[in-house]
């Protein structure tokens, strides 16, 4: 008889402890799921802006290329393509010495 009642406690137990996990693993994944919806957000309002700021630079770069046009300042303009073409050549510099980077070290993560 008091085996019975021991059996019975622990099961008691054990469905309170699995009730707990069930709840606590709930709410994890509600918090972590209102975590990844902020960060969704922040990071959906951080493209808009950079978007909102390259727009704003290129068309203050074309308005100065029609203002340079209008007023024949040709020497201007030979800077100014002068520089978007430093700027274009640095960046795809750049961008091609970090791909390379970035499998080089995927080749040392893979070996290593």
């Amino acid at each position: 008889m008091k085996d019975l009642e021991i059996r019975k406690r622990e099961l008691e137990n054990k469905r309170i402890q699995y009730e707990n996990n069930f709840e606590y693993a709930k709410n994890s994944l509600r918090i972590q799921t209102e975590e990844n919806k902020s960060m969704r957000e922040i990071e959906r309002k951080r493209e808009k802006n950079l978007l909102t700021i390259i727009v704003i630079v290129i068309a203050l770069f074309f308005s100065l290329i029609i203002l340079s046009m209008f007023m024949n300042k040709d020497e201007l303009l030979i800077e100014m393509a002068k520089v978007v073409g430093y700027i274009f050549g640095g960046g795809v510099t750049g961008y091609g010495l970090g791909l390379q980077k970035s499998k080089w070290k995927g080749k040392e993560e893979a070996t290593g």
